[in-house]
């Protein structure tokens, strides 16, 4: 009992003094002493007290002990702290969900924390999953990005399209039924990639104006044409 009382003291003492070596030097005191969860965010919690921000060592030297999520259900002013975020999703994506609003909005945020851990983009919000252009960078950068695209792009011409630039014809899996059964949107995926084909509507293959273009393009090569009206 006594040396738990020693730790809580430990734990529990701070002044403007210290510095973040001496900060860092109780966190290894505390985690040599048995790894002492709740001594450690006491001495958190006295050293945000105190104005002191820790640093990223102190930051990585405490995750090593802590999960990520208690010390954020601790301490919601990290919620807004960007670096603190970005340090903790790439072993944990589900941490993320408490990032603020105002860090969802930036999408250099959300690119970077996806680009650590692309199942982060499952916890985003719809705006940020239903936003065109974002969505093609996230996909860029993984292509994985494709499971978190929200349907209202899924169904989407233009989306769709440039994410089979990005990702093949392999993206149709994720397209909207609809958008395989239009004439003019495989059409456009073919001439791109010809190994679409397995992902053409049955309704398509009954298509007069449709057969005739993929005639075109058999007897021309990489190239379809798309010069007739397929309205």
């Amino acid at each position: 009992r006594l040396y738990h009382r020693f730790v809580d003291i430990l734990a529990g003492s701070w002044d403007e003094s210290d510095s973040q070596a001496l900060f860092q030097s109780k966190i290894r005191w505390l985690k040599d002493a048995g790894n002492s969860e709740q001594g450690m965010l006491s001495l958190l919690k006295a050293m945000f007290t105190s104005g002191l921000q820790p640093d990223t060592d102190v930051f990585d030297n405490l995750l090593s002990c802590i999960p990520a999520s208690h010390v954020l259900a601790e301490f919601p002013g990290l919620w807004e702290d960007r670096d603190f975020m970005l340090a903790t999703i790439e072993p944990d994506a589900s941490v993320v969900k408490y990032a603020s609003t105002e860090l969802w909005k930036d999408h250099d945020f959300t690119l970077a924390a996806a680009k650590r851990n692309i199942s982060t983009l499952q916890f985003a919000p719809e705006e940020i999953r239903a936003h065109g252009d974002f969505m093609l960078t996230a996909i860029e950068q993984n292509i994985r990005a494709l499971d978190f695209v929200a349907s209202k792009l899924q169904a989407d011409h233009k989306f769709m399209l440039a994410a089979c630039k990005l990702g093949g014809s392999a993206t149709l899996h994720f397209a909207h039924s609809n958008l395989r059964e239009s004439r003019e949107f495989m059409l456009a995926v073919i001439e791109l990639d010809a190994s679409a084909l397995p992902y053409v509507a049955a309704q398509l293959w009954l298509d007069e104006m449709f057969l005739s273009n993929l005639q075109v393009y058999w007897g021309r090569g990489p190239h379809l044409s798309l010069s007739c009206n397929h309205g």
